[in-house]
């Protein structure tokens, strides 16, 4: 029984080969960044993937996500967070205000690293690009492939048009694929949320 060549079954080689191919590169058969084309396609991919997740999507985010102390009262927060923010609007977290320095939460409010009790945040995952959804992994080939293109090829004015038509493509299918899972509807409320949180301009204005 034959199986499917590592370019298929390996997602990050198929998009380094889609970004490749799309600026008339041949395809390689591993990700060897003694390659340079390989490395810039490979290196370009990830900071995309990273940049694109980093908005926020339904697959990646996550509400009310309990983070408890260790034993030394530390909150220490997992590398592949993109994006950590207390979860407004419940009793229990008013007044609170957190950052993350030396890989831990910090109580602005209490100015320590110390916690007595588990903290209910709101999280944005860097979800694995292999692990991500096929339309979301199509969007961000495409994406990659145009900065790419400015990179390796540059000047080319027509393949760039056409592979910003594709990008728009893909993204227009990530759009109806967000829309289907994370069920959004005219007043904002979130997945088991009753009320509506409005718009707060102080939160831009502020800066």
């Amino acid at each position: 029984m034959s199986s499917f060549p590592d370019s298929l079954t390996d997602p990050e080689l198929f998009a380094v080969n889609e970004i490749l191919a799309s600026i008339g590169q041949a395809p390689v058969v591993n990700l060897n960044t003694a390659n340079p084309d390989t490395a810039i396609a490979l290196n370009t991919l990830r900071s995309t993937n990273r940049e694109v997740q980093a908005e926020g999507w339904a697959f990646n985010l996550e509400n009310e996500y309990s983070f408890s102390p260790d034993n030394d009262g530390n909150i220490l927060v997992p590398a592949n967070i993109l994006m950590l923010d207390v979860t407004k609007y419940l009793p229990e977290n008013y007044g609170q205000s957190v950052v993350v320095r030396e890989g831990k939460l910090y109580n602005k409010i209490e100015h320590t690293f110390m916690w007595d009790e588990a903290l209910l945040c709101d999280v944005l995952w860097l979800i694995p690009f292999s692990d991500t959804p096929a339309v979301f992994q199509n969007f961000v080939t495409a994406k990659a492939a145009v900065v790419a293109s400015t990179r390796m090829v540059g000047g080319d004015k027509v393949m760039y048009a056409m592979l910003k038509d594709k990008e728009a493509s893909a993204k227009a299918s990530v759009m109806q694929y967000e829309c289907q899972q994370s069920n959004p509807n005219m007043l904002g409320f979130d997945p088991g949320q009753n009320r509506y949180t409005s718009y707060e301009p102080f939160h831009a204005l502020i800066r």
